[in-house]
């Protein structure tokens, strides 16, 4: 992700909850995206302690726009799709954008934005309005030109919460002792591999490529996997939370056909 100082002002009405969408084109009307972005949840904290200790942290997950039918066909290996997220805090504000794929389902995105205490100055009392702002925007071909776009923009007035630490998880490998593991990259869940479901009646070890922002006041994440390529296709639903930036619980289980198997043990920790 990249980040800047600047971003363009985002016009908003009041601190109440308020949310600006324009949607793209109709899938029937030729567009590409379906839809807009969906600002789902907004947090600000100021961790008490750890590399961001003193600092407002806040958080943006999005669901992203999913691409048409019709965009999923015309795609080519140099279709640029990304997503420009602006968050603002009274007069500062903050960007990070992301490549994002272009599929038919709506990808969720998680935005981390570092502020200064001081802007935190003209606020007052347990609330902290934060202004946020979603572009999606697609090239199909790679020529510097939008072939199609969604915005939604958003002004919450969020509760300061005053954790012990941010939680934004170590990248690397997460083990549970029987080789049952998770990927972190970037603040997401990124992949997992339950090798262990081999020696279970199901005799299935899913795997799967995933996408899961992982909440850094709760520490929550959650994905669902399906593998439609097995007889009978094999389902994979997950929810955990990292204790710490480095060891997490997992609530998972794998589904054939009738057969359920949970993912035991249920404590993972970073591979140093």
């Amino acid at each position: 992700m990249e980040y800047s100082l600047a971003g363009r002002a985002v016009v908003v009405a009041g601190l109440a909850v308020a949310t600006l969408a324009v949607p793209a084109q109709a899938e029937a009307g030729g567009g590409l995206l379906a839809g807009s972005p969906r600002i789902e949840t907004v947090r600000a904290l100021v961790p008490r302690e750890g590399r961001h200790a003193g600092r407002l942290v806040v958080w943006v997950r999005v669901a992203h726009a999913s691409g048409t039918r019709r965009a999923v066909a015309r795609e080519l290996p140099e279709t640029i799709h990304w997503a420009r997220v602006t968050a603002r805090v009274g007069e500062a504000s903050r960007t990070a954008t992301q490549r994002i794929d272009l599929d038919r389902r709506r990808a969720p995105g998680g935005y981390h934005f570092r502020f200064p205490r001081s802007a935190l100055a003209a606020q007052a009392g347990r609330r902290v309005p934060v202004s946020v702002r979603v572009q999606q925007t697609i090239d199909m071909d790679s020529d510097g030109d939008s072939d199609d776009r969604a915005l939604s923009s958003a002004m919450r007035n969020v509760p300061l919460a005053r954790p012990a630490l941010s939680i934004e998880p170590s990248d690397g490998e997460y083990e549970n002792g029987v080789n049952d593991s998770l990927q972190v990259s970037g603040g997401y869940v990124t992949s997992f591999f339950f090798m262990s479901g081999t020696n279970s009646p199901c005799a299935v070890g899913p795997a799967g490529v995933v996408r899961a922002p992982i909440d850094p006041q709760t520490g929550r994440f959650s994905f669902e996997s399906t593998n439609a390529q097995s007889n009978p296709p094999v389902n994979t639903t997950a929810k955990g939370t990292f204790t710490d930036t480095t060891s997490l619980t997992l609530d998972a289980s794998l589904m054939v056909g009738s057969c359920t198997y949970d993912v035991s043990p249920t404590e993972f920790s970073v591979l140093l």
